[in-house]
């Protein structure tokens, strides 16, 4: 199995989770918060690392969103940053 399959394996967060602050802790306490929309968006896998056994996923409750509905390339529910209706529509594709 490649790496990227790997990263599917657990199906993502469910409705009630959050895409934008996964916190990955490590064995001694190491924690690496990771936005996952920039992968979702754009293909980017800057924000990639390395999980081993002793890595834990935690992720928690959504924060504010908007959706998007009509006549846009991605509807969907969106978590912006920014908190208003323009980021998230630059999300969905216009």
């Amino acid at each position: 199995m490649r790496r990227d399959e790997r990263a599917y394996q657990a199906g993502g967060p469910s409705k009630s989770g959050t895409f934008r602050k996964i916190a990955l802790m490590r064995e001694g306490g190491a924690k690496r918060i990771v936005d996952l929309y920039d992968f979702l968006m754009n293909g980017s896998k800057k924000q990639d690392c390395r999980s081993g056994t002793a890595t834990s996923c935690v992720i928690p409750p959504v924060g504010p969103t908007i959706t998007v509905e009509g006549d846009v390339i991605r509807p969907a529910r969106y978590e912006p940053t920014s908190g208003h209706s323009g980021a998230a529509l630059k999300m969905a594709g216009g």
